[in-house]
């Protein structure tokens, strides 16, 4: 488990570097940086231990809000393989599985005892 949670880690610092040249990067940055910040509590029993159960739940609402707005027609075959995003709707289809990337390893954590 500490090992894959310090693969999320990296992947999570991984996917603050590349926000900033998002159009709104910010919110981004925050939900990455709060997992990131998750992981090393978890790893170091710091804080509180449903600290990742609220990171999880803030990003599964988040994508709930944003799944309603992709359209209907989106193929998420080219949104999810395709390196450019050409197709109406691609980042939002990226956008929710960022989201979802986040709410798994941080319900995981959640659930997961500390190990002493």
């Amino acid at each position: 488990m500490r090992v894959a949670n310090a693969l999320f880690f990296v992947a999570y610092l991984a996917s603050v570097a590349v926000q900033f040249n998002d159009p709104d990067p910010l919110r981004w940055i925050a939900v990455y940086t709060a997992a990131a910040l998750c992981c090393v509590a978890w790893d170091r029993r710091w804080g509180p231990p449903s600290a990742p159960a609220f990171v999880s739940g803030t990003a599964l609402l988040w994508s709930a809000a944003l799944l309603v707005a992709i359209p209907s027609d989106v193929d998420l075959g080219p949104s999810l393989t395709k390196w450019q995003m050409k197709v109406d709707g691609s980042e939002l289809v990226r956008e929710v599985g960022g989201l979802w990337f986040v709410a798994v390893w941080m319900a995981a954590l959640f659930w997961r005892p500390r190990d002493k």
